[in-house]
């Protein structure tokens, strides 16, 4: 496999030595564990469990917001210390066959340059699985039109839900007694990776599992503030 570029240098966040640690530097891991360790379950869908460590509207949430806002990479070299980190702490054990990132919508990737699911897709591939993202994995997942959904930043949740239904497709190869990882940047309402876990669910896997960096309050049952 070939060498991370997390693996040598200065770490992500504050560019100091990292001493032989993998992700971010001893004292960046501390600072930024983990807020929600606990996986926690997604009403009504397939998923089994979702992992989410960090709340959206916590001040690591603004890593998320300013990578979106401002089209930069900086934040992205955190975010994906703490997903190789958490991944590779967390998700070590994990047994999975696919990690299957929610398709990009193809016009942000055109003016951002980066698709953050696919990004952390490949972290967690490298942290908890010891390989790379499979080409195959890439394909099984996709929008079902162009027209596909609205964006959902300003959708309530029943809107986002009606917005997501029927939207994607898993045009490929049978699932049959594999286990999938769906992977996204957050979670919120969860209609989303419920859509997209309704689709998997069609070829027949044993299980599906999903990881999402942030959680917004809704997705956990937390009272909105």
């Amino acid at each position: 496999m070939a060498r991370s570029f997390f693996q040598v240098g200065a770490c992500p966040r504050c560019g100091a030595s990292r001493h032989g640690e993998r992700w971010l530097c001893a004292r960046c891991q501390e600072e930024l564990s983990p807020r929600c360790t606990a996986p926690h379950a997604l009403a009504e869908s397939e998923i089994s469990v979702v992992y989410s460590p960090y709340r959206y509207r916590d001040e690591l949430g603004e890593l998320l917001r300013e990578a979106k806002r401002a089209r930069c990479f900086p934040p992205l070299k955190t975010m994906r210390a703490l997903v190789g980190h958490y991944a590779e702490s967390t998700l070590g054990d994990l047994s999975v066959d696919d990690v299957v990132p929610i398709p990009p919508r193809w016009r942000s990737v055109r003016e951002r340059g980066f698709h953050i699911p696919l990004l952390f897709a490949r972290t967690i591939a490298e942290a908890a699985l010891r390989r790379r993202l499979s080409r195959s994995e890439l394909g099984l997942l996709r929008w079902r039109s162009l027209r596909a959904a609205r964006v959902q930043k300003f959708l309530s949740a029943e809107e986002r839900a009606e917005n997501m239904h029927g939207c994607f497709t898993s045009p490929h190869r049978a699932l049959s007694g594999r286990a999938v990882l769906l992977v996204d940047d957050v979670v919120s309402s969860g209609a989303t990776l419920r859509a997209a876990a309704k689709s998997l669910a069609e070829r027949s896997p044993a299980r599906i599992e999903a990881f999402a960096l942030f959680h917004g309050s809704s997705s956990v049952g937390e009272k909105n503030q």
